[in-house]
């Protein structure tokens, strides 16, 4: 039971990729690219898994999936890269992969373990990566300069969005475990963080500074964007399980496609590596904060759930 509760628990794994990254260094070499595409496919197959919603779900909360796509396909972006146009031009395509990606699929499980409506979340989530199918490559090609193909990008985005789409819905027929689900999605989560640290190790090495600069602006870009974010939807009245949706869709990246994306497309790519990296660990954590931070709130406040906004 105990072994289960820590295999079960993403924090150590997110710490052990980190110093088995760190310690080991770049210990795929040439193969990252091939094993970070593989391990993402994976995990989107596995986090897709028991997603099911039919016409009549969109229709009835169109304007909610119209505000969430707007958020995860413009707001977010745009946030990220003002961010990110503070560094230097050797971080720029890091930080515009990491902002063009759509959210995470991990709101999804973000929302249920928030209380927010988790079938809304997922028809938000499938408007997003619909529209991201266009516009990732059109946005990178354009913020690039042109530099980073942006066919060779449509084709990785169709990859990590259709396939497992795709893959995931004779996947949820199999009646796989929860626990085993939970396992094999948090070995991909270690997968990446230990790649992504070891590619990029010697950077972190060699310029701490940079690292630390990352870190801060990482921490205004999830942290503390979601905390003045919480203060004005609660100050609209906006409800608890609407709030939770809209930060989750502003601040949990999928930094993991970034990562996948950066190493396949960019030919030295550690520098490159280094915002999506450093996101990744930031985004993990803090959403912890975010169930602890929610959970108390209803208890103080006595939340009554409102009608949807």
């Amino acid at each position: 039971m105990a072994l289960m509760s820590v295999l079960g628990n993403i924090r150590y794994w997110v710490l052990a990729g980190a110093i088995i990254g760190l310690l080991g260094g770049d210990l795929i070499g040439s193969k990252s690219g091939d094993f970070l595409t593989f391990t993402l496919v994976l995990l989107m197959c596995f986090s897709l898994t028991g997603l099911r919603f039919s016409k009549n779900d969109f229709k009835e909360n169109k304007r909610t999936i119209l505000i969430s796509t707007i958020v995860g396909v413009f707001i977010s972006p745009i946030v990220t890269l003002i961010i990110g146009s503070l560094f230097d031009d050797i971080y720029w395509e890091g930080w515009v992969l990491l902002a063009c990606v759509p959210c995470a699929i991990a709101v999804i499980s973000g929302a249920l373990l928030m209380g927010a409506d988790t079938k809304l979340m997922t028809l938000s989530v499938t408007a997003i990566y619909i529209v991201a199918i266009i516009f990732t490559p059109v946005t990178v090609a354009l913020l690039t300069g042109g530099s980073v193909d942006p066919l060779t990008i449509l084709k990785y985005v169709l990859l990590f969005i259709l396939v497992p789409m795709i893959i995931s819905l004779p996947l949820g027929k199999m009646r796989i475990p929860k626990s085993v689900n939970t396992i094999v999605i948090n070995f991909c989560f270690l997968a990446m963080v230990l790649v992504a640290f070891g590619k990029c190790r010697d950077t972190m090495i060699s310029d701490p500074m940079t690292v630390l600069l990352i870190a801060v602006a990482c921490f205004i870009r999830v942290p503390v964007i979601h905390l003045v974010s919480e203060m004005v939807l609660r100050k609209a009245k906006v409800p608890v399980e609407k709030r939770i949706h809209y930060i989750l869709l502003l601040g949990w990246k999928n930094s993991g496609m970034s990562l996948a994306l950066c190493i396949t497309l960019v030919s030295d790519s550690s520098a490159v590596l280094l915002p999506g990296s450093i996101s990744l660990v930031f985004e993990l954590t803090y959403m912890m904060f975010m169930m602890w931070y929610y959970s108390r709130l209803r208890k103080a406040d006595s939340i009554v759930v409102e009608s949807s906004c």
